[in-house]
């Protein structure tokens, strides 16, 4: 599998160090086609503004060593917290064809959680706390590394350009990986129309039927999980609802089969 190391290109922070203020604020491309900006999933950023080194939030002035490893890519990470308090981590990137995965620093923790970018679990992480992210399909693997650093010696690297972010410098790099983010776009999309609590009602109203035909049969000879079963029956969505209302709501469970082919 090719591994391409991504980031942006690579500037002397002693010489210029508002140039670190680079990846989670990067002002938005003019140029941009509509196809790129259907696979941007970092959020758009605002304005660039020049802030001194003290004044910085967040992780800046970044350093990368990578190798790869038997269970995946080794990334150490060296990095300015706040603009003061160097920081000294490592994480082990999994390459598993057909998944992405956001990388975030916890500083409570003192290391770097990797979240799936299909799941929600990455949404409440502080932007500035934003390390990386990586794509990876049945061929390739795309990393991109935040910060203004010089190449990676052993991968081949891409500069990220200034008007870009990660989903549209990955999309540009790799048709494969486009049309699998769009692909993950429009699951999450379908995905977003399940009303959970409908789902749960459908599937509830059939394990109360499933109950109801068990304790009929009279299959259960164990008198203590039968008296469990009544009691569940007992509270059953069937005492409440006819046959009728009963199939109206499992009807339900075929528009979410209908979306778990697409997904």
């Amino acid at each position: 599998m090719e591994v391409v190391l991504m980031h942006r290109r690579y500037v002397d922070h002693k010489s210029s160090p508002s140039e670190e203020a680079d990846d989670k604020q990067m002002p938005p491309s003019k140029a941009e086609p509509a196809t790129v900006k259907n696979v941007d999933l970092l959020p758009i950023p605002t304005v660039q503004q020049k802030v001194t080194a003290s004044a910085m939030q967040g992780l800046g002035q970044f350093s990368y060593d990578v190798r790869m490893g038997a269970t995946g890519l080794i990334v150490g990470v060296q990095a300015i917290m706040n603009g003061r308090a160097p920081i000294k981590t490592r994480m082990v990137v999994p390459l598993d064809p057909w998944t992405q995965l956001s990388f975030y620093y916890h500083p409570g923790l003192g290391r770097i959680q990797l979240y799936d970018s299909d799941s929600l679990g990455g949404l409440n992480n502080a932007p500035e706390y934003y390390v990386g992210r990586v794509v990876v399909t049945d061929s390739e693997a795309l990393v991109y590394l935040r910060g203004r650093i010089k190449d990676i010696p052993g991968f081949k690297n891409i500069i990220v350009k200034d008007e870009q972010n990660s989903g549209s410098a990955f999309a540009t790099y790799s048709s494969k990986v486009k049309h699998f983010i769009e692909a993950n776009i429009a699951r999450q999309e379908q995905l977003s129309h399940i009303d959970l609590h409908k789902q749960i009602s459908y599937l509830e109203g059939q394990v109360d039927v499933l109950t109801k035909i068990i304790i009929q049969s009279g299959i259960v000879r164990n008198p203590e999980q039968l008296e469990l079963l009544k009691e569940a029956d007992h509270f059953s969505l069937c005492e409440n609802l006819d046959a009728k209302a009963l199939r109206k709501k499992m009807q339900y469970k075929k528009f979410v089969r209908g979306i778990d082919k697409l997904c």
